[in-house]
């Protein structure tokens, strides 16, 4: 690790102790990721769920209904995922660290993905006003509740995809330094 340390400037955080250490900034390319993914998916359950409400559109109206969900989710939705993200980013971080010693992906996927729907169910729980605390918290768990499973999904997708990313590069920054040695 020196070598690479000396070469790269920078230590990799990872080691045989903690497999899944982490940089701050690896942890927040996996947040932007999630935020990016979640956006498109947003737009689309806000607008088949706008559809398949109201049949009052056109035609069966899902193009409609697609078209004014995504303007919607440009106006709002946008707004709420962010704010979201700023909510839910202290509890991911807490959690991917507690998990640094983990080295099964199986686990970390589970472990975020329980995360991410917590987050979902949190978030359309304050956001479906006046359904009552108790039927809505219920509701919430239902699989029809798009929200909730984009959150839990797109959480697993940032961590996914942020986790190959790093372990990739600590993969080539070992080879190059062996090989500057062998030199």
């Amino acid at each position: 690790m020196t070598a690479i340390a000396g070469r790269y400037g920078t230590a990799i955080p990872r080691d045989k102790e903690h497999p899944r250490a982490f940089r701050t900034s690896e942890f927040f390319r996996g947040v932007a990721i999630a935020y990016a993914v979640f956006q498109p998916i947003g737009a689309v359950i806000l607008g088949v769920g706008s559809g398949l409400g109201n049949p009052s559109y056109p035609d069966g109206g899902i193009g409609a209904a697609l078209l004014a969900g995504a303007l919607f989710w440009l106006i709002g939705g946008v707004v709420v995922s962010a704010v979201a993200t700023v909510v839910g980013v202290p509890f991911a971080y807490l959690l991917g660290r507690s998990l640094i010693r983990v080295r099964h992906d199986w686990v970390h996927v589970l472990a975020f993905l329980a995360f991410g729907l917590s987050l979902g169910l949190a978030i359309e729980y304050v956001f479906s006003f006046g359904s009552g605390p108790f039927g809505t918290l219920l509701d919430a768990w239902s699989p029809l509740r798009a929200y909730t499973w984009a959150c839990g999904f797109v959480v697993v997708v940032g961590w996914w995809t942020t986790s190959r990313l790093a372990l990739s590069k600590d993969a080539r920054a070992l080879v190059s330094a062996e090989e500057s040695n062998r030199r």
